[in-house]
């Protein structure tokens, strides 16, 4: 399988990482309050948002993953594969407000974001942006699943390169030839 255009862009999934953990954070208590959600689910949805975000930390600063707090392979995936319905979903409602003359460009957010930042779609701007942002969005947590379900995930990785080193690249460079 190929990799997902953001697979490498670390700072860019630890970002979608910590906000993911904000929003069960933030949310989850709301919930709580209303009877939509049990105080026991809140805080498992809160401690597995937090250990994806600890995994992502761990990655990004190539330093030891913090001992705490933890959540299982399994625990991660569901929440993950929640996360990408939710956020296509989201991307879909947006994708419903587009302008016609927008829509040909569904299949690249970032190209998109582009057009709109360079005035293409000056009466759509706003409608634009929104399409963009959660498209680009849901392909970041898509991305975070795809790491997570891979055998050689990125934590293995990133535990290798800091055992190599703590954040050197453990392959020397060779001098051209």
């Amino acid at each position: 399988m190929i990799a997902p255009r953001w697979a490498y862009e670390t700072p860019a999934l630890l970002m979608v990482a910590r906000d993911l953990h904000a929003q069960r954070a933030t949310h989850y208590p709301k919930a709580v309050a209303d009877g939509r959600l049990s105080q026991a689910d809140a805080a498992t949805g809160i401690r597995i948002a937090a250990a994806i975000e600890a995994d992502w930390h761990h990655v990004a600063s190539r330093t030891p993953r913090a001992a705490q707090p933890v959540a299982t392979k399994a625990e991660k995936i569901a929440t993950l594969e929640n996360a990408v319905a939710r956020t296509r979903l989201i991307a879909g409602r947006a994708r419903e407000k587009l302008p016609k003359v927008a829509s040909r460009y569904i299949g690249d957010p970032t190209e998109l974001h582009h057009l709109n930042d360079a005035g293409f779609f000056k009466a759509h701007r706003p409608l634009v942006s929104a399409y963009a942002h959660a498209a680009e969005y849901s392909l970041l947590v898509e991305t975070l699943l795809w790491w997570e379900r891979k055998p050689f995930c990125h934590l293995f990785i990133a535990s290798l390169n800091l055992a190599a080193g703590r954040g050197r690249n453990p392959l020397p460079h060779r001098a051209a030839a």
